[in-house]
Parts: C-alpha cells; structure tokens; sequence
C-alpha cells in the first residue's frame, strides 16, 4: 500500500530526521520552517490532524499517557521502510554521480599525461635515431618515460573499468 505524506510533514519527518517527538517539539520545528505571518491555531490543528492520521496508518508510534503533554510519537518500522528507503536510494545515486564526476576528472588527468609521456617517448626516440652517437646519453631518460606510460595507461584502463562498473550500478538504481 502507498502512503502520501505532506510535503510539510515529509521535511518535518524525513528530511529534518524529527523523532522521538512532542506534538510541541513538531510544532516549534514546523514554525521555525514558516517565514512571516502564521496562525498558531491552524498550525497546531493542522499538525495533530497529520500526526493523528499518521498514527491510525500505522506510521508512527504514539507512547505515553491518553489526553497527556507528554505523549511521545516515534517513527514505526513502516514508516522507516516506506519514507526513509526513498532518501537512502536518492543520496546513493548522489553519491554515485559525484563518484563519477571525480573518476572522470582524473580519467582525462591521466590521458593527458599519457599523452605527454608518449609524446617525451617518441622525441627521445627521434633524437636518437638522428644522433645515434647520443643515444646512450639520453636511454635512461628514453626507459623512465616508457615506464611512465606504461604504468599511466595501466591507470587509464584501470579508471574506464571502474567508470563502467559505476555507470552501471548507477542505472540499476
């Protein structure tokens, strides 16, 4: 069965994390969320009409004593599994998406070093081949930059693996 919750109720509830409250405690979080002008009157019926249809849905727990202040409400296990899953499953997606920018930050970062390092690679080779007399002079620096790109094409195969990988358990949720 789906349950709508107010888009007030929802902030109050789910985004502000509100449990383990008074009907005051919702009140005063509900208040300081309003800006100008508010009736105190319809804000605090409105309220215990939401939270009272909450309780009959089973969506929160009410303890304490009948026709008491001090009657606490807490979220019920129902309520967590239908409102609280939403968010969890929206802030993963999040967090994939800002995983991917950064990948895909570093993946160009490291393509543009293997491309320096390839482009170093080939001037060393050219300059030996048209001076081979130098060409022992300048082999370890020839051996250090093909290393380097090797080990920079390792990470850039390494980083489009992963891109993959998250992509697609960014459309699976």
């Amino acid at each position: 069965m789906s349950y709508k919750l107010n888009t007030k109720i929802h902030t109050l509830l789910v985004e502000n994390e509100l449990d383990n409250f008074t009907l005051l405690d919702i009140r005063k979080a509900h208040e300081q969320s309003l800006e100008g002008a508010f009736n105190p009157n319809e804000i605090r019926k409105f309220l215990y009409r939401q939270i009272y249809r909450l309780v009959k849905e089973g969506l929160l727990i009410k303890d304490g004593i009948h026709n008491s202040q001090n009657i606490t409400y807490s979220k019920s296990q129902k309520f967590i599994d239908t409102f609280q899953l939403s968010i969890t499953k929206s802030s993963n997606k999040d967090e994939l998406n800002d995983s991917l920018t950064t990948l895909e930050q570093k993946l160009i970062s490291y393509k543009v070093d293997l491309s320096a390092s390839i482009a170093e690679s080939e001037e060393y080779q050219l300059f030996s081949k048209n001076h081979p007399h130098l060409g022992a002079v300048i082999y370890d620096k020839l051996q250090s930059s093909r290393e380097r790109s090797s080990r920079l094409l390792g990470q850039v195969k390494a980083m489009e693996n992963i891109k993959a990988i998250i992509s697609g358990a960014s459309n699976a949720t």
